[in-house]
This record gives C-alpha cells, structure tokens and sequence, in this order.
C-alpha cells in the first residue's frame, strides 16, 4: 500500500473509532439528559469526526493520479445520481402508503454505489 494510500486508511480508522464513540456518547447523553440546552450539540457530536473523514477522502483523491481522479469522479457521478433517482423515487412510493426508511440510510446507499461505480468504472481500463 502507498504511503497516501496507507496515511487514509490510518486517518479514516482513527475517525471512525472517534465517530463510534462520540455517537455513543451522544446517544447516552441524549438518553440521560433528555430535557437541556445542550439537545442540539450534543446529537450533532458525531458529524466532528465525519468532517475529518470527508477531509481525508478529499486529500486522498488530490493526491491520485489523473486515471485514478477519473474513475472516482466517474464513481460519484454514479452514486449522486443513482442516490437521486432511487431517493425520489422511494419518495413518491412513500406518498403511496409505502414505509418510511430513515434518511440516515442515504450516506450508506451513496458509500455502497460509489464503490460499485468505482468498481465498474475501472474495469474500463485494465
């Protein structure tokens, strides 16, 4: 693995564990103290290390060479768009009697889609 390659992979880690525990905390604090002014701070406590996470995905990728800056870009044009179409697509269905699904869902739908139009996209030029 690349020294970037390796320097994301340690940065995204590390943000993840500190995402993982400040979502805990959130959510016991949250629990514990439910009546504060303190509400909105507090359940927002894990977007912090998520911050730091899109801030090394985009360090990452300045870093990638033109081919590899083109599957990514080609990788999240794909999961935009697709994450557009299924999300309002679902919408309407919603307004049809169908379940509500929570939008926290969507990042995990954008990171799953990003990785099949990664993977799509490279195998255009092996």
């Amino acid at each position: 693995m690349k020294g970037s390659a390796k320097r994301y992979v340690i940065q995204v880690s590390v943000s993840m564990a500190v995402y993982i525990v400040s979502l805990l905390l959130s959510i016991w604090l949250l629990q514990t103290y439910p009546h504060g002014g303190w509400r909105l701070p507090i359940a927002v406590l894990p977007v912090l290390p998520l911050c730091v996470v899109v801030w090394a995905a985009i360090q990452f990728v300045s870093g990638l060479d033109e081919l590899q800056r083109s599957i990514h870009l080609q990788a999240v044009t794909f999961s935009f768009l697709v994450t557009v179409v299924l999300t309002l697509t679902y919408g309407f269905l919603e307004q049809a009697g169908l379940p509500h699904i929570p939008v926290l869902y969507v990042p995990l739908l954008m990171c799953a889609l990003w990785g099949i139009g990664a993977g799509v996209a490279s195998r255009k030029y092996r």
